[in-house]
């Protein structure tokens, strides 16, 4: 079902132990998520106006200690990202991830995002 609430969320990309990566510098949200034995467990979602810039200032050290200890280790870390240009639907995108991730204990994101529910359907993983 395709319609204006449709979220196309790019390739995962596994980080892997070399930190290689490449994001388009476009407006939209980013998923930070760490593969372990358990599954995928999201950690952070974000969202910005330059993807690649945003992504690559995470890396060059986050002042969010829990992200920061998620990303010294970069093994198992995954992104997924979407590109948007709408300010709303990245907020509501945002939003969504926040709520339907904030259940499993683990999201290192402190503040819940303004915005509202698309529905699990909108979710990257």
């Amino acid at each position: 079902m395709s319609g204006a609430n449709e979220v196309r969320w790019g390739p995962e990309i596994d980080i892997g132990p070399t930190g290689t990566y490449k994001f388009p510098s476009d407006p939209g949200v980013y998923v930070f998520a760490e593969e372990t034995a358990a599954g995928i467990i999201v950690r952070y979602v974000g969202r910005t106006n330059d993807l690649r810039q945003r992504i690559n200032d995470h890396f060059a050290g986050s002042d969010n200690d829990c992200l920061q200890r998620v990303l010294d280790d970069t093994t198992n870390v995954k992104i997924r990202a979407t590109v948007q240009d709408s300010k709303e639907m990245q907020k509501n995108i945002e939003h969504t991830c926040y709520v339907r991730y904030l259940s499993s204990g683990h999201l290192c994101n402190d503040v819940e995002p303004e915005g509202r529910d698309l529905g699990e359907n909108s979710l990257p993983f």
